[in-house]
């Protein structure tokens, strides 16, 4: 049992906190948004997540970003595949494995028809300093969708020299390579004590460490590129058109499949009235990432909303908290790309992809 917590505290860092609910926060409302302009992107377990969406919802998705994460199921539903296969790339995750298993679930219905990719436009990143999801897994990925997508509408970036992290040019962001604990240490933290991190385990600790950081490269604006194709000048957002609102409009306790009761959303100005028909990008945080941990560092500091702001995209930004719960055991807020909110999880039916396209559903006017 202690080398199965050792495991799952290990993908939990991969992923990213408990949630507070902000008083402020109001119901979902729609909008006017063009429901062939639907895209996701996700760094870590949140790149999982947005694998998991985009192939499950693929008649709805039309673009997608991953910064370090790996092929659709990779895991298998094995915690040891998961931290082999998935992170180290030892073995590398086989693409025409698990391209079968998407056709046979899409055959029965549990994704959409692959049929729907075709168009879809990808951007993959892998910083040269990652430590945690090896460069060999996204060049599986990357196989993996031109089993069904064009090859020339996949980006695969694997030249910026940078860490595990959600890579920016911002000064507001932390330093590229800053005195954070490393995962991989943080790992061997955990696994040294048998499982559980200890309360002194500085990835555990208020250590203020985003993993949003200064690398010189706008990831934002390289994943919104190649998704919607070339961008308007960005303009400074405005914090007020961030809106807090409660999820459990959309699954009845979040907290029972590791979700936070509060998520956030952009709103540029322009979008605002429902007279402009606007694009909408679903961003998924990584590990360590939550908001309850890091404030606004990755829902404000990621860099979306500036692009978002003069380019008419509403950016929705769920949210995964983490559970100590022995049957939801998921301590550093992972999003599930293994299973521990069941088997279902990379399907239509999966607890969180539910719950998130249930929030898509709300903005279109479908909920």
């Amino acid at each position: 049992m202690a080398h199965r917590f050792a495991a799952t505290v290990i993908l939990g860092l991969l992923l990213s906190g408990p949630s507070h609910a902000d008083d402020a926060a109001e119901r979902l409302r729609s909008y006017n948004i063009d429901e062939s302009a639907i895209s996701v992107s996700g760094i870590s377990s949140g790149a999982y997540m947005a694998v998991q969406y985009h192939i499950a919802h693929s008649a709805r998705v039309m673009g997608a970003g991953v910064v370090a994460g790996g092929p659709y199921y990779c895991a298998q539903d094995g915690v040891a595949t998961a931290l082999t296969t998935c992170m180290g790339g030892v073995p590398q995750p086989s693409a025409s494995t698990l391209q079968l298993v998407t056709d046979a679930l899409a055959s029965s219905g549990d994704v959409d028809d692959t049929a729907h990719l075709r168009g879809d436009r990808v951007y993959l990143f892998s910083g040269t300093h990652d430590e945690v999801v090896a460069t060999v897994v996204m060049q599986s990925l990357q196989t993996y969708y031109e089993g069904y997508i064009d090859a020339d509408d996949i980006v695969f970036v694997d030249t910026v020299d940078a860490p595990h992290a959600f890579i920016t040019d911002s000064d507001s962001s932390q330093a590229c390579f800053p005195q954070c604990p490393q995962m991989m240490d943080c790992l061997n933290v955990c696994v040294a004590v048998g499982g559980d991190c200890p309360p002194t385990n500085p990835c555990l600790a208020d250590n203020h460490c985003t993993y949003v950081n200064n690398c010189g490269y706008d990831s934002a604006q390289a994943i919104l590129t190649q998704i919607y194709g070339a961008l308007q000048a960005y303009a400074e957002p405005d914090r007020a058109r961030i809106a807090a609102f409660p999820q459990d409009e959309f699954v009845e306790t979040p907290s029972a499949i590791s979700m936070g009761d509060t998520g956030y959303l952009y709103v540029p100005a322009a979008c605002e009235s429902g007279e402009t028909a606007c694009r909408l990008h679903v961003a998924f945080h990584g590990c360590l990432q939550g908001a309850d941990r890091i404030g606004d560092a990755f829902y404000w500091g990621a860099g979306y909303n500036r692009w978002a702001e003069s380019n008419n995209i509403i950016v929705l930004y769920p949210q995964a908290i983490g559970s100590s719960n022995i049957t939801l055991y998921n301590p550093l807020s992972c999003w599930d790309w293994w299973g521990y909110t069941g088997p279902f999880y990379p399907r239509k039916d999966g607890h969180q992809v539910r719950a998130v396209n249930a929030m898509v559903d709300r903005l279109l006017g479908n909920h």
